[in-house]
């Protein structure tokens, strides 16, 4: 296909070809809908109370999945991985599994010092 051809009305998907009608893009046409709640944030706790809450949920479950660690801190998803990594460095926390099925326990009887 010549690239001169190419119009944003056209897409293709390999073999699939889809062309949609005009009526159907006046229909979608400057439909936009925002966010109802904007960004959304971490929560603004302590690293040593995120620490406490990580020991209270370890005092009752064999391990902790970020997911969990998410919840009870109110991190977003990459502040609790960056936060169980740096606990993981730091020996505090070890890591069993990999991928989505990756799992943190706790490391032999050390405890926090900030």
């Amino acid at each position: 296909m010549d690239p001169k051809e190419i119009h944003s009305q056209t897409i293709f998907f390999g073999k699939v070809h889809l062309r949609v009608s005009p009526d159907f893009r006046k229909r979608c046409a400057g439909y936009v809908e925002r966010a109802k709640y904007g960004f959304r944030k971490s929560a603004e706790l302590s690293g040593a109370e995120r620490y406490r809450r990580l020991l209270a949920f370890l005092e009752t479950h064999p391990f902790i999945t970020r997911h969990d660690y998410s919840e009870i801190t109110g991190l977003l998803k990459n502040k609790a991985l960056n936060d169980l990594n740096l606990l993981v460095e730091k020996g505090y926390l070890n890591v069993i599994g990999r991928g989505s099925h990756k799992v943190y326990v706790r490391a032999d009887n050390k405890v926090v010092t900030e």
